[in-house]
């Protein structure tokens, strides 16, 4: 085991054993869970973090990370983050990450720490330095990574995505609606040479769509949203074919039969 990293053991090692034995384990990121007032060696725990990213070592990068983590603007469970991360290493050869400097610390109401640095990306031949932050939140056995992003993609995302909730959310999203075909499931007797073809409408969003999870990772947040199959049974959909449209209603996560996208909108309008 590396020094870093066998320090940050220590860390949570000795923050729990000053854990108040007669109150019970929570997932609060409070003070009231936290059992000292004292920041945690920030320097140390990036460190780490960059060594845990340039390894891919799995075990440790579990005691980083919380259950659910707000990772670029979506919030994810662990494993769909880690499995994000492997996936960029794995297409960015040659890629290592250093922590440059940290300019700032910020407690937050809540107990947790908001940390703002500079970090290096080398990938490949290129090198180059970014703005970004990290939230640091106390769990039931030790500081743990809540909140991960870096400002070029706050900026970026801001302007090239929509970060939208799951119904019972109204939303409204801009784009252009085709129609589509398909051969759905028969349903039994019938006979789906005939009777099996349906009609579908999808909108294709002018911006990708990134869907927040909702509790529990229940339904999983969606990245990177290309194309929405519509529902409405009041609605002509087909009218609106292949123009600029705004259409305003409810998303779902994809589920049935006779479905083509990850995530499905009810449509309450289109203008």
């Amino acid at each position: 085991m590396r020094p870093i990293t066998a320090l940050l053991f220590t860390l949570i090692l000795a923050a729990a054993c000053h854990q108040n034995s007669g109150k019970p384990n929570t997932d609060s990121a409070s003070t009231a869970s936290n059992p000292t007032n004292e920041p945690p060696n920030f320097p140390a725990l990036l460190n780490t973090w960059a060594e845990v990213m340039n390894d891919s070592d799995l075990a440790v990068q579990t005691s980083l990370y919380a259950d659910t983590i707000k990772y670029y603007g979506a919030t994810l469970p662990a494993e769909k983050v880690f499995a994000l991360q492997a996936d960029y290493i794995h297409t960015h050869r040659g890629y290592e990450l250093s922590i440059v400097e940290i300019d700032k610390q910020e407690r937050r109401p809540d107990g947790s720490w908001y940390i703002h640095f500079t970090k290096q990306v080398t990938s490949a031949r290129d090198t180059a330095s970014y703005p970004a932050s990290i939230v640091f939140a106390w769990k039931r056995n030790g500081w743990k990574i809540v909140e991960e992003t870096d400002d070029i993609t706050d900026l970026k995302g801001a302007a090239e995505n929509y970060i939208l909730g799951y119904s019972p959310a109204l939303v409204e999203i801009e784009g252009t609606i085709e129609e589509n075909s398909a051969w759905n499931t028969a349903n039994p007797g019938s006979d789906p040479k005939s009777d099996g073809r349906m009609v579908y409408y999808v909108l294709i969003p002018k911006q990708p769509v990134t869907t927040v999870a909702g509790p529990h990772n229940n339904p999983p947040a969606e990245m990177g949203v290309k194309r929405i199959q519509l529902r409405s049974k009041t609605i002509d959909l087909k009218k609106w074919l292949n123009t600029p449209v705004r259409v305003s209603g409810r998303l779902l996560r994809s589920t049935g039969k006779d479905v083509f996208t990850s995530v499905q909108m009810d449509v309450e309008g289109v203008r």
